[in-house]
């Protein structure tokens, strides 16, 4: 994924700059961030404030991925319930071998 497919997951690709300002971009280096996940990670939102702000743009899918329910149907016994896609994620990361999704 690069840094447009997530200003685009994240619906932050209007009214936000991929590009930040360079004096933050140099603060952030030197304070140790990695160049290319400053470069990918980080824009500028102009949507709430005329001056702008940072935003992460990985926190934001994240947070989305937390907000966005779908529903999930047990095969064992047909139960059906609600539940986040970032609780979907974490099931499969800790139990890669009991979960089976069927589209």
């Amino acid at each position: 994924m690069d840094k447009g497919m997530m200003m685009t997951y994240t619906r932050k690709s209007n009214g936000v700059d991929s590009a930040i300002p360079q004096s933050l971009f140099d603060n952030l280096l030197k304070a140790g961030f990695a160049h290319d996940d400053i470069l990918f990670d980080l824009a500028y939102d102009y949507q709430e404030k005329n001056w702008g702000v940072p935003i992460i743009l990985s926190l934001v899918f994240f947070r989305m991925l937390s907000e966005k329910n779908i529903q999930v149907k047990s095969k064992k016994d047909g139960d059906k319930w609600e539940v986040s896609i970032m609780d979907l994620v974490q099931t499969l990361l800790e139990n890669p071998k009991s979960v089976e999704i069927l589209v």
